[in-house]
């Protein structure tokens, strides 16, 4: 049975069966509906093509989570394609439902392409046994590719049947970049892992705007399940970390630097637009 059609300008979505509905009070006066995902549940939907769906998605949270929580969910299309989606979210210091806390939202896109298509949402690996799920049409910011100016070596990944530039370095050799401000840079990180490597991987980088340091980050990894390096059978690569940095006005030559020990860091980097 259909249950409720969503319009939009770009498509229109539509649920098959009976979702439940969790209404998510985000403040004191506000809720927002999301549809309620378990195990023994998937959530199922058709979207009319072309366009861009962002999905929003939430934990119901437990006592004895950790600080942070990883979850993954898969997307099944038509049956046949599927793509793992992989989160980490902390818990949310305003929401709740049903006078139960959550997480904060985390999202990710999905690309529908033409005609009409059906999604199916199920639960992996996560340890609520309930997520919720909202849907809108967005598109994801649009990022230009920015080129180091000194790096390692060059190595590509292939991600979702793509493939993508990485530059890598290491503690006794920075990746470069010269940008003009000001703007913002996307910086995707991934460390090369061995084949048989188990675990998680703690790992952190410093950036310094020329010989001023800027920003440390540090980030808790494992191997990717998903994304292969390209023509590199004996290395893999680790779940990709992001980080945003804003850019003053001028010239700047940033300098990316890894530390804690992490070894070989392959580095991407994107700006909005050109400079």
């Amino acid at each position: 049975m259909i249950l409720i059609f969503l319009s939009a300008l770009l498509g229109s979505i539509v649920t098959i069966g009976e979702p439940g509905i969790a209404k998510v009070s985000v403040t004191k006066t506000r809720e927002i509906d999301y549809y309620i995902l378990t195990r023994e549940k998937p959530l199922i939907i058709n979207v009319d093509g072309p366009t861009w769906l962002r999905v929003y998605t939430r934990i119901l949270w437990q006592e004895d989570m950790k600080e942070s929580e990883k979850y993954r969910i898969i997307v099944e299309r038509d049956g046949e394609d599927d793509r793992i989606v992989k989160m980490t979210a902390k818990k949310s210091g305003v929401s709740s439902v049903f006078g139960q806390d959550v997480s904060k939202w985390r999202s990710f896109y999905i690309n529908v392409p033409h005609e009409t298509h059906t999604y199916r949402f199920f639960i992996w690996r996560a340890s609520s046994d309930t997520i919720l799920l909202r849907f809108g049409f967005q598109s994801p910011e649009r990022w230009e590719e920015l080129i180091p100016i000194s790096y390692e070596s060059l190595i590509e990944t292939i991600e979702s049947e793509k493939i993508y530039a990485y530059y890598t370095g290491e503690a006794e050799k920075d990746v470069s970049v010269i940008i003009n401000g000001p703007r913002k840079i996307k910086v995707v990180t991934r460390v090369l892992c061995d084949s048989t490597f188990i675990g998680e991987n703690v790992y952190g980088v410093a950036v310094y705007d020329g010989n001023e340091l800027i920003k440390r980050v540090s980030y808790n990894t494992e191997k990717s399940e998903t994304v292969v390096f390209k023509n590199s059978p004996r290395i893999v690569p680790s779940t990709k970390s992001l980080t945003y940095i804003d850019i003053g006005d001028g010239e700047h030559i940033l300098k990316f630097r890894s530390e804690k020990g992490a070894g070989k860091i392959a580095f991407a980097f994107y700006i909005r637009g050109s400079q």
